[in-house]
């Protein structure tokens, strides 16, 4: 079975990812944890992607225990405006996640 990805933004990117045929999901940074929950239970969606703007510090805790017992990946998006680039070690968590093996970055 095919999962879909669900695709969580605030309301300034509304349409933009549903003109591409994912499904968005919009919300700001109260209610995000409220609306991951309800995707979540949804067994449809494999991969969720969060809007880097909507993450605060205290949300990121809860992201990692997410991950430890949800069965799909997780990955944050860059906003349009952000310049800097994801981390090595998110990169790193992400392919062990996927393949099942610790892949060491070299540049």
């Amino acid at each position: 079975m095919l999962r879909k990805i669900a695709l969580l933004t605030p309301e300034d990117a509304n349409f933009g990812f549903q003109l591409a045929g994912f499904t968005q999901f919009t919300c700001n940074e109260k209610t995000l944890g409220q609306m991951l929950d309800t995707v979540i239970l949804d067994t449809s969606y494999g991969i969720i992607a969060i809007d880097e703007r909507l993450v605060t510090e205290d949300f990121e805790q809860k992201m990692q225990e997410i991950q430890e017992s949800w069965n799909g990946v997780m990955v944050i998006l860059p906003s349009p405006a952000s310049k800097r680039p994801p981390g090595p070690n998110y990169a790193e968590r992400l392919l062990r996640r996927a393949i099942g093996y610790q892949v060491k970055m070299v540049q």
